[in-house]
């Protein structure tokens, strides 16, 4: 998978990232697998710094927040000086000489709370936008880790079907066996050959599912898939949450999503202010200067250049639309602040959910893997016995064969919904959760 990678605004992020990427997956690529042979083929942490690195969506996020930091950084300028120039076309006579130029300057003075909320409102803009980057950074971390699990089980489940096709063509040779020797009817082997067939299909059926998995997880790390998307074999951690529902309740609360709800109340607050004090009076200074040319030689000051200074004070008469700007802003803000409180609500509602999702996965996974699997595989073992001695059916065999494999595919689903629970309470919360393993394979 190829990508141009945009490491000069990664580290813009470093902290909250780095906070990010320790919670990225719950396998470990650089770990060995079970047969104590590394893995190779890249882990889900690796896609998701691919994807924090250039995915557009961020890119976009990071380009608002940039923006937003640069209207920040030029919010609430001070009004310019305003320079004017006058010829007279005619000149007036005056007893000290003829005026024939008139240089004005003049400066309006706001008021400086004024400028001070314009300054405040723009940076909380830019809170918020930087927030709103941090969310979608989490965002598409867990929709990473969701496609990458989800390509790993159509990958587990062809190779289960792989080793079912293995185990009904070792019954499938005593099958003939039995009917060389007359011990057997020739439909016990059609029905293996039509069981062998089905899963053969059905690995066929992963294979495709596994392909448009390919692609999925390409579009979630944002990229083309030019070639073949691999994914590690190891399976995902089933881990215990050792933290108090209080503790992440409380990092929800902290949230990125909930502190831009914040920062965007907060500037509509300070956007009122700012329409609040533009409805005072404000001060206009200016001084003009006149050049006089010389006049009689006898009056005294002749030539002398007159100066003016004068005061203006200008006072709004739109107060009724500036009175309604503030409380459209203080409106806005409270519907910041509303949202915000419904959002608390939908998060903790989900993370309660995924709280019992975790738990749920994680015991039934251990079910399948330390109990219902291991007699199946012993049930399947005593069912092939018996059927090679003589004893028993095909049709027995092949209903502890399904039943192997149900158990088996379950094992990788439940496995892969764990991953998947975790990487979206992880979203929920807004940063790692800390668990523990129980078990491992």
């Amino acid at each position: 998978m190829r990508q141009r990678f945009r490491w000069a605004r990664l580290p813009v992020t470093v902290g909250f990232v780095a906070a990010v990427c320790g919670g990225a997956g719950r396998a470990r690529a650089q770990a060995a697998d079970p047969a104590g042979v590394p893995a190779v083929a890249p882990s889900v942490e690796h896609y998701v710094a691919q994807a924090l690195a250039g995915h557009p969506r961020l890119e976009t996020a990071y380009q608002r927040w940039l923006a937003a930091r640069h209207h920040a950084a030029a919010a609430g300028p001070f009004p310019e000086v305003v320079v004017s120039y006058g010829y007279f076309l005619q000149r007036v006579e005056t007893r000290v000489g003829p005026q024939r130029h008139r240089v004005s300057v003049s400066q309006r003075f706001p008021w400086p709370a004024r400028l001070r909320a314009l300054d405040d409102a723009a940076a909380s803009r830019a809170v918020a936008w930087r927030r709103r980057y941090e969310a979608t950074a989490l965002a598409v971390r867990e929709e990473v880790a969701r496609a990458y699990w989800e390509l790993w089980f159509e990958r587990e489940s062809g190779r289960v079907l792989g080793a079912q096709v293995e185990l009904i063509n070792v019954v499938l040779e005593v099958a003939r066996a039995r009917v060389a020797v007359g011990s057997s009817s020739v439909a016990d082997v059609q029905r293996l050959e039509l069981d062998a067939t089905r899963l053969r299909d059905r690995a066929v059926q992963a294979e495709a599912r596994a392909r448009v998995g390919q692609v999925q997880l390409a579009a979630s790390v944002g990229v083309e898939p030019v070639e073949p998307v691999a994914v590690a074999s190891i399976p995902p951690r089933l881990e215990r949450v050792t933290e108090p529902r209080d503790a992440l309740l409380a990092a929800a609360n902290r949230h990125p999503e909930l502190v831009e709800f914040d920062a965007r109340a907060q500037a509509f607050e300070r956007d009122a202010r700012a329409h609040r004090i533009r409805a005072r009076p404000s001060l206009r200074l200016g001084v003009d200067w006149i050049e006089t040319g010389r006049g009689a030689a006898a009056v005294t000051d002749a030539g002398k250049d007159p100066v003016l200074i004068h005061a203006a004070v200008a006072v709004p008469l739109a107060q009724r639309k500036l009175a309604a700007q503030a409380e459209a802003s203080r409106a806005l803000a409270r519907t910041e602040q509303s949202a915000r409180r419904a959002r608390l609500v939908a998060a903790t509602a989900e993370i309660d959910r995924l709280l019992v999702l975790v738990d749920d996965t994680r015991r039934r996974a251990a079910m399948y893997e330390q109990t219902l699997i291991p007699q199946a595989r012993a049930t399947f073992d005593a069912v092939v016995g018996a059927y090679a001695g003589g004893q028993g059916s095909v049709a027995a065999v092949l209903a502890v064969e399904r039943e192997l494999l149900e158990f088996e595919v379950e094992l990788a689903r439940t496995r892969v919904d764990h991953a998947v629970a975790w990487a979206g309470l992880e979203r929920a919360v807004g940063r790692p959760v800390v668990g523990v393993v129980e078990f491992r394979s």
